[in-house]
């Protein structure tokens, strides 16, 4: 599975986290994220309407975007998926998302300048 983390948005209630996933036909393959931000761990709901599409199957061979909202306004936490025994996570930081060892910023595309929030966990995390 490639997942790539595309943006993470504060409202005045809840974040929102933007991401693409492929490489698995998989009816929930896009339900194993957590959020956790000091002492909670955070499961995701739909976002509100208007705010991109609800998570869920993933396919092999087609990207799908959606969008996980999580009830905190927290600008700290760590973003984690977790499928198949193995844990992606992206430190969230205020403004800044970053990827643990192994994840680096996805390269431009034919000299494109670099796109902020894109990054793809290539390696599993140390738990």
């Amino acid at each position: 599975m490639h997942v790539t983390v595309a943006s993470v948005d504060r409202t005045a209630a809840e974040t929102l986290v933007t991401v693409s996933l492929v490489g698995v036909d998989d009816n929930d393959g896009a339900l194993s994220w957590t959020f956790v931000t000091g002492t909670k761990q955070l499961a995701p709901h739909a976002p509100p309407a208007g705010d991109g599409a609800a998570c869920g199957a993933t396919q092999q061979s087609t990207s799908i975007t959606c969008v996980l909202a999580f009830d905190t306004t927290e600008t700290v936490g760590v973003l984690r998926y977790d499928r198949a025994g193995e844990t992606r996570r992206w430190d969230v930081t205020g403004k800044r998302v970053t990827g643990t060892r192994g994840t680096r910023v996805a390269e431009p595309r034919h000299g494109a300048p670099p796109r902020p929030w894109r990054y793809r966990c290539l390696r599993k995390s140390r738990r």
